[in-house]
C-alpha cells in the first residue's frame, strides 16, 4: 500500500478544520493535492493534523474518491502537549497499519512525523519518499526549537530511501547516490479559458500580492514601495500572519493607489483577482537563508493566470527555462527597486493569454517527469 503522510490535508472545506484549528497553509495544502494527483495508484493519506483547539478529537476518515482516502487521526490538545500526543498517536497507527514493503511519502521533516516514522523504520521494512518542500534549519531557530528541528531534518534525510525537492541548491544535502527529482510548485487552472482575460480586463491595473504575511514573505518591502508608485493602480493584499494587523491598518497616502486589504478569501474569489490582475509581487526576503532551500510556489500559480511577476531575486529563476523572461527581479530586498518595476511594468502591453500558454507547456513537462518519478519508485 501506498501512503501520503503530512502535517494536514485539507479537500475543500470539512469540519474537521473548523472543530481542531490547525496550522494551515495554503501553499502546502495546493501542494500536497497536485503530488496526489501525480500518483496514478490508490493511496491512504495520513493527516495528523495537530489541533490548536482544545480537547480530544476522534479519529476521522474521508472518502475523496475510489483512488484517494484521508485518515484524520486522533489527536489530544492539553497542558501543551498537542505535539506529544500527535506523535504518540502517529507512531500507534503506524505500528499498527504500515506492513513490510509499503510505501510512505512524507512532507516535510516535522518532528513529531520524522520521529515516528524513525522507530517505524527499525521495526518495519518500509521505504519512504521524503518530499523537501523547505529546510527548517534555514531559520536559523535558536535553543531547543533549533535542535529539535534540525535534528528530524538530519534524521529524515538520512534514512530516506528517494527524495522529492523544489530546488536545485537543496540537491547538495541528500546523500550520495539516492534517488531524487526536482519539482517545483503547482497549478491551480486546469483548463484554463483564455478568453476570460479579454473579458476581465480592469480599467485601473491591479497589484496583487497573496501569501504569508510575516518577515519571510517579505510583505513590509512591499508595503514599504507603495509611496514610491507614481502610476494609478489597485493594489490587493490577501493572505494572513503575524503582520495582518500592520497590513490591514496601513495608512495609504499615495494619491495614486487603491488600497485593498482582504485577509483570507475563499478559492473561487481568488481565481477572479488572478484573472483581472496585471502584477504579482513575490516579495520573499532575498537575503533569508530559506530562500536558498525553498520554492515560492505562488510563482506558478501567478503565471498560470497569464500575469508578470516582480520578485526578489533568487537563484532557482535561472533554472526556469522558457517562463524566467516574465520574473522580473530586484536585489537587496529594496522597497525604491521594487517601485522602479512597477512604474515601468504597469504601463507595459503583454497578452495574459501567451503567458499563460507557456507557463501550461513548462509545467506539463514537469507534470510528466513528476509522474514518471513516482511509476519508478512506488
Amino acid at each position: 500500500m501506498i501512503y501520503y503522510l503530512l502535517g494536514t490535508y485539507i479537500e475543500n472545506s470539512n469540519d474537521i478544520i473548523k472543530i481542531r484549528k490547525p496550522a494551515v497553509s495554503a501553499a502546502g495544502t495546493l501542494r500536497s493535492r497536485y503530488i496526489l494527483k501525480s500518483i496514478n495508484k490508490k493511496i491512504i493519506v495520513i493527516s495528523v493534523t495537530v489541533p490548536r483547539a482544545k480537547g480530544f478529537f476522534e479519529k476521522k476518515k474521508i472518502i475523496i474518491n475510489e483512488r484517494i482516502k484521508v485518515i484524520h487521526l486522533k489527536a489530544l490538545n492539553i497542558i501543551g502537549l498537542r505535539m506529544f500526543f500527535s506523535f504518540i498517536f502517529l507512531l500507534e497507527f503506524l505500528i499498527k497499519n504500515i506492513k513490510n514493503r509499503d510505501k510512505i511519502i512524507v512532507y516535510n521533516c516535522d518532528p513529531h512525523i520524522i520521529f515516528a516514522l524513525f522507530i517505524l523504520k527499525k521495526i518495519k521494512n518500509i521505504d519512504y519518499v521524503l518530499q523537501i518542500e523547505e529546510m527548517y534549519s534555514s531559520y536559523n531557530w535558536k535553543y531547543l526549537k533549533g535542535y529539535v528541528y534540525n535534528l528530524a531534518e538530519k534524521i529524515g534525510i538520512k534514512f530516506a530511501n528517494s527524495f522529492t525537492v523544489c530546488n536545485n541548491n537543496m540537491i547538495k544535502y541528500l546523500p550520495k547516490g539516492k534517488k531524487y527529482i526536482v519539482s517545483r510548485g503547482y497549478k491551480t487552472w486546469e483548463s484554463p479559458n483564455y478568453k476570460q482575460f479579454t473579458k476581465n480586463i480592469q480599467k485601473m491595473p491591479i497589484i496583487l500580492f497573496s501569501g504569508r504575511l510575516d518577515y519571510v514573505g517579505g510583505v513590509e518591502v512591499f508595503i514599504d514601495s507603495l509611496p514610491y508608485i507614481e502610476k494609478e493602480c489597485e493594489v490587493i493584499i490577501t493572505g494572513n500572519g503575524q503582520l495582518s494587523k500592520k497590513v490591514k491598518n496601513y495608512k495609504n497616502y499615495n494619491k495614486y493607489i487603491k488600497y485593498n486589504y482582504l485577509g483570507f478569501i475563499e478559492s473561487e474569489k481568488y481565481k477572479e483577482i488572478l484573472i483581472q490582475a496585471k502584477i504579482c509581487i513575490n516579495p520573499t526576503r532575498g537575503k533569508e537563508t530559506f530562500l536558498k532551500n525553498s520554492f515560492p510556489s505562488k510563482i506558478f500559480q501567478y503565471l498560470n493566470y497569464g500575469n508578470i511577476v516582480i520578485s526578489s531575486k533568487f537563484s532557482e529563476i535561472t533554472n526556469l527555462d522558457s517562463i524566467k523572461k516574465y520574473i522580473y527581479t530586484y536585489d537587496n530586498d529594496s522597497p525604491l527597486e521594487m517601485a522602479k518595476l512597477i512604474n515601468n511594468l504597469i504601463d507595459k502591453n503583454y497578452n495574459k493569454s501567451t503567458i499563460a500558454i507557456e507557463f501550461e507547456n513548462y509545467f506539463s513537462n514537469q507534470e510528466i517527469s513528476l509522474k514518471r518519478f513516482f511509476t519508478k519508485i512506488l
